[in-house]
Protein backbone atom coordinates (compact mmCIF):
# COMPACT_ATOMS: atom_id res chain seq x y z
CA UNK A 1 0.00 0.00 0.00
CA UNK A 2 2.81 2.59 0.62
CA UNK A 3 4.29 2.03 -2.69
CA UNK A 4 1.08 2.47 -4.30
CA UNK A 5 0.97 6.12 -2.32
CA UNK A 6 4.31 6.31 -3.30
CA UNK A 7 3.31 6.48 -6.62
CA UNK A 8 0.33 8.82 -6.53
CA UNK A 9 2.63 11.31 -4.69
CA UNK A 10 5.49 11.34 -7.47
CA UNK A 11 2.76 11.10 -10.14
CA UNK A 12 1.36 14.49 -8.78
CA UNK A 13 4.50 16.30 -7.83
CA UNK A 14 5.55 15.63 -11.66
CA UNK A 15 2.25 16.51 -13.10
CA UNK A 16 1.98 19.89 -10.58
CA UNK A 17 5.55 20.97 -12.07
CA UNK A 18 4.55 20.68 -15.97
CA UNK A 19 0.86 21.61 -15.51
CA UNK A 20 1.25 24.88 -17.46
CA UNK A 21 2.35 22.64 -20.52
CA UNK A 22 -0.71 20.90 -21.81
CA UNK A 23 -3.31 24.00 -21.81
CA UNK A 24 -7.49 23.89 -21.90
CA UNK A 25 -7.82 23.00 -25.63
CA UNK A 26 -7.73 19.92 -27.58
CA UNK A 27 -6.43 21.40 -30.92
CA UNK A 28 -6.65 19.49 -33.90
CA UNK A 29 -7.42 16.48 -31.34
CA UNK A 30 -11.57 15.88 -31.71
CA UNK A 31 -13.44 13.09 -30.33
CA UNK A 32 -13.30 9.78 -31.92
CA UNK A 33 -15.96 7.43 -31.93
CA UNK A 34 -16.51 5.62 -28.48
CA UNK A 35 -17.04 2.23 -29.38
CA UNK A 36 -13.23 -0.07 -29.96
CA UNK A 37 -12.27 -0.58 -32.95
CA UNK A 38 -13.20 -4.56 -33.98
CA UNK A 39 -12.16 -6.25 -35.30
CA UNK A 40 -8.30 -5.61 -35.06
CA UNK A 41 -5.83 -8.53 -36.65
CA UNK A 42 -2.29 -8.54 -35.48
CA UNK A 43 -0.59 -7.05 -38.60
CA UNK A 44 -2.33 -4.19 -38.28
CA UNK A 45 -1.28 -3.47 -34.78
CA UNK A 46 2.31 -4.30 -35.81
CA UNK A 47 2.06 -1.85 -38.47
CA UNK A 48 1.28 0.87 -35.81
CA UNK A 49 5.21 0.65 -34.71
CA UNK A 50 6.50 4.11 -34.91
CA UNK A 51 7.10 7.25 -33.05
CA UNK A 52 3.49 9.58 -32.45
CA UNK A 53 2.69 13.10 -31.57
CA UNK A 54 0.15 12.30 -29.34
CA UNK A 55 -2.55 14.68 -27.67
CA UNK A 56 -4.96 13.70 -24.75
CA UNK A 57 -8.35 15.85 -23.68
CA UNK A 58 -9.90 15.36 -20.49
CA UNK A 59 -13.78 15.45 -20.99
CA UNK A 60 -14.55 13.72 -17.59
CA UNK A 61 -12.86 14.22 -13.58
CA UNK A 62 -10.82 16.84 -11.81
CA UNK A 63 -9.21 18.41 -14.92
CA UNK A 64 -12.09 18.45 -17.84
CA UNK A 65 -11.11 20.65 -20.49
CA UNK A 66 -7.16 20.46 -20.00
CA UNK A 67 -4.67 18.64 -22.37
CA UNK A 68 -1.61 16.94 -22.46
CA UNK A 69 0.54 16.38 -25.58
CA UNK A 70 4.00 14.72 -26.47
CA UNK A 71 5.67 11.83 -27.86
CA UNK A 72 4.76 8.12 -28.10
CA UNK A 73 7.44 5.60 -29.09
CA UNK A 74 5.67 2.12 -30.23
CA UNK A 75 8.04 -0.87 -31.34
CA UNK A 76 7.22 -4.39 -32.06
CA UNK A 77 7.47 -6.67 -29.20
CA UNK A 78 9.30 -9.94 -28.93
CA UNK A 79 7.70 -13.45 -28.65
CA UNK A 80 8.88 -13.47 -24.95
CA UNK A 81 7.02 -10.30 -24.07
CA UNK A 82 4.44 -10.61 -26.34
CA UNK A 83 2.70 -13.48 -25.20
CA UNK A 84 4.11 -14.56 -21.91
CA UNK A 85 3.83 -12.35 -18.66
CA UNK A 86 5.77 -12.77 -14.95
CA UNK A 87 2.99 -11.98 -12.56
CA UNK A 88 3.89 -10.90 -9.78
CA UNK A 89 7.18 -12.99 -9.80
CA UNK A 90 5.65 -16.52 -10.22
CA UNK A 91 7.12 -17.04 -13.17
CA UNK A 92 6.36 -16.59 -17.23
CA UNK A 93 3.04 -18.09 -18.32
CA UNK A 94 1.36 -17.49 -21.35
CA UNK A 95 -1.40 -14.85 -21.38
CA UNK A 96 -2.68 -12.61 -23.99
CA UNK A 97 -1.47 -10.94 -27.02
CA UNK A 98 0.97 -7.75 -26.43
CA UNK A 99 2.19 -7.00 -30.03
CA UNK A 100 3.98 -3.59 -29.30
CA UNK A 101 6.06 -1.77 -26.38
CA UNK A 102 6.72 1.66 -26.02
CA UNK A 103 7.51 4.67 -24.03
CA UNK A 104 6.97 7.91 -24.21
CA UNK A 105 6.86 11.84 -22.63
CA UNK A 106 3.41 14.03 -21.94
CA UNK A 107 3.47 17.66 -20.66
CA UNK A 108 0.24 18.57 -18.98
CA UNK A 109 -1.70 17.55 -16.45
CA UNK A 110 -5.15 15.78 -17.45
CA UNK A 111 -5.55 13.72 -14.31
CA UNK A 112 -3.86 10.57 -14.99
CA UNK A 113 -2.74 7.89 -12.87
CA UNK A 114 0.02 5.64 -12.06
CA UNK A 115 1.15 3.49 -9.25
CA UNK A 116 3.60 1.65 -11.63
CA UNK A 117 6.04 1.93 -14.23
CA UNK A 118 7.41 5.92 -15.61
CA UNK A 119 6.36 6.81 -18.85
CA UNK A 120 9.69 7.17 -20.12
CA UNK A 121 11.21 3.36 -19.56
CA UNK A 122 12.51 1.59 -22.42
CA UNK A 123 12.73 -1.53 -20.59
CA UNK A 124 10.83 -4.45 -22.86
CA UNK A 125 10.55 -6.20 -19.75
CA UNK A 126 8.82 -3.16 -17.70
CA UNK A 127 8.10 -0.98 -20.54
CA UNK A 128 6.73 2.67 -19.88
CA UNK A 129 3.86 1.52 -22.60
CA UNK A 130 1.79 -1.75 -23.03
CA UNK A 131 -0.40 -2.57 -25.54
CA UNK A 132 -3.11 -5.56 -25.79
CA UNK A 133 -5.15 -6.79 -27.98
CA UNK A 134 -8.16 -8.73 -28.34
CA UNK A 135 -8.55 -8.77 -31.90
CA UNK A 136 -11.98 -9.78 -31.61
CA UNK A 137 -14.03 -8.21 -29.08
CA UNK A 138 -12.12 -5.49 -26.86
CA UNK A 139 -9.54 -4.27 -29.98
CA UNK A 140 -6.21 -2.97 -29.35
CA UNK A 141 -5.58 -0.83 -26.05
CA UNK A 142 -2.46 0.69 -24.29
CA UNK A 143 -1.88 0.79 -21.10
CA UNK A 144 0.44 3.69 -20.19
CA UNK A 145 2.86 3.69 -16.74
CA UNK A 146 1.42 0.16 -16.47
CA UNK A 147 2.60 -2.42 -13.43
CA UNK A 148 0.32 -5.46 -12.72
CA UNK A 149 -0.40 -5.08 -8.93
CA UNK A 150 -3.36 -5.71 -6.37
CA UNK A 151 -4.01 -2.25 -5.54
CA UNK A 152 -2.21 -0.09 -8.50
CA UNK A 153 -3.78 2.31 -10.61
CA UNK A 154 -3.93 2.68 -14.78
CA UNK A 155 -4.16 4.97 -17.56
CA UNK A 156 -5.64 2.63 -20.72
CA UNK A 157 -6.18 4.02 -24.19
CA UNK A 158 -8.63 1.98 -26.17
CA UNK A 159 -8.06 2.79 -30.16
CA UNK A 160 -11.13 3.86 -31.45
CA UNK A 161 -10.16 4.73 -35.33
CA UNK A 162 -6.84 4.07 -37.37
CA UNK A 163 -5.55 4.88 -40.30
CA UNK A 164 -2.15 4.94 -42.03
CA UNK A 165 -1.16 8.90 -40.63
CA UNK A 166 -2.04 7.23 -37.06
CA UNK A 167 -4.83 6.70 -34.47
CA UNK A 168 -7.35 7.67 -31.76
CA UNK A 169 -9.36 6.99 -29.39
CA UNK A 170 -10.95 7.04 -25.82
CA UNK A 171 -8.41 7.27 -22.31
CA UNK A 172 -9.68 6.41 -19.03
CA UNK A 173 -7.70 6.83 -15.58
CA UNK A 174 -8.44 5.08 -12.26
CA UNK A 175 -6.39 5.17 -8.67
CA UNK A 176 -6.83 1.76 -7.82
CA UNK A 177 -9.52 0.67 -5.28
CA UNK A 178 -10.67 4.31 -5.37
CA UNK A 179 -13.48 6.04 -6.35
CA UNK A 180 -11.23 8.38 -8.69
CA UNK A 181 -11.56 8.38 -12.32
CA UNK A 182 -10.80 10.66 -15.36
CA UNK A 183 -11.58 10.16 -18.99
CA UNK A 184 -11.28 11.97 -22.04
CA UNK A 185 -10.15 11.08 -25.81
CA UNK A 186 -6.37 10.95 -27.54
CA UNK A 187 -5.48 11.45 -31.04
CA UNK A 188 -1.83 9.93 -32.07
CA UNK A 189 -0.13 11.42 -35.74
CA UNK A 190 2.68 9.29 -36.98
CA UNK A 191 5.47 11.29 -37.69
CA UNK A 192 7.36 11.59 -40.68
CA UNK A 193 10.70 9.94 -39.36
CA UNK A 194 11.44 8.50 -36.43
CA UNK A 195 13.16 10.69 -33.69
Amino acid sequence: MIHWLNGILILFVAASGCATAGGRSGGSCTAPPSAPLVPFPPSRAIGLAGTYDIVLVADLGPRVGDSARGVIHLAKTDTLHRYYINAFGQGSRRNGDRPLFGWGELRGDIGLMTAGTPLASRDSAVPGVVASLDSLRGGLRFMLGYRLMLDGGFNELTVTSSDAAGFAGRWESSAGPTTYRAAGYFCARRRASDD
